[in-house]
């Protein structure tokens, strides 16, 4: 999945893009934890309850530049899309 400067998860019609006075400082504080590659991600768990090891989570990559996104919905292990609006 390639950075985009607009972003949705599977399934959804809702389109996300990044706001052009975003902060590197605003993101880490918001969450976000700075990669190897200088990118910024995020990444929460979409369980009914926290203690639950089973459920989906949501993975926001924003790049470097800070300009471009990609958003994703996957399994527990977090290696495959999965579309919950089914």
């Amino acid at each position: 999945m390639a950075f985009e400067k607009t972003a949705t998860v599977l399934g959804s019609t809702v389109k996300y893009q990044m706001n052009p006075n975003a902060k590197r400082y605003t993101l880490r504080d918001n969450g976000f934890v700075e990669t190897n590659g200088g990118n910024f991600q995020l990444i929460r768990s979409l369980e009914a309850t926290p203690q639950s090891k089973e459920g989906f989570k949501l993975k926001i990559t924003v790049s470097k530049d800070l300009q471009t996104l990609k958003m994703s919905i996957t399994n527990a292990t977090g290696l495959k899309s999965v579309n919950i609006f089914k």
